[in-house]
């Protein structure tokens, strides 16, 4: 038997979690949609993001752990001067700081917690995969800012 990446296992956590929550949840969107949005906004979409999209668009609203997938559609219409952190793709508790994929190679991106005070925003995850395995096993270690 075949297991399935950890992203997808982590993904299929989520998908159930929020299922449950009854979080609004957009329908699967394209690889040419997710690189459009993120071309726009001023970033690259690695292949773990457009894995991601291709199984979910996006999120109405934030979880139970505060924690929103932003819509292609919102990515597209963020500030195109993205930061060398990476390109705006989620938020926490409606925007109040945000989470920014920055690529480090064709199929991965590293991903950074920005709270939008002109702070140097912090590495909470080494891919996209351990940003979703620990938002299904452990939100609040990437979700909150070290104290």
């Amino acid at each position: 038997m075949t297991r399935q990446a950890p992203q997808a296992d982590a993904l299929q956590t989520l998908l159930a979690r929020w299922k449950q929550g009854k979080i609004g949840l957009a329908s699967p969107v394209t690889a040419r949609r997710v690189r459009e949005a993120f071309t726009a906004a001023g970033g690259r979409a690695t292949g773990d993001l457009v894995r991601m999209y291709g199984v979910v668009g996006g999120m109405d609203d934030c979880d139970e752990d505060g924690w929103t997938l932003q819509a292609p559609e919102v990515v597209a219409r963020s500030d195109p001067a993205t930061n060398r952190f990476g390109t705006v793709f989620s938020d926490y508790l409606h925007s109040s700081w945000f989470f920014r994929a920055r690529p480090v190679s064709e199929d991965v991106s590293e991903i950074y917690l920005d709270l939008g005070n002109h702070r140097q925003a912090m590495l909470v995850a080494t891919s996209l995969d351990a940003f979703l395995d620990a938002l299904a096993s452990d939100p609040r270690s990437v979700l909150l800012p070290p104290t």
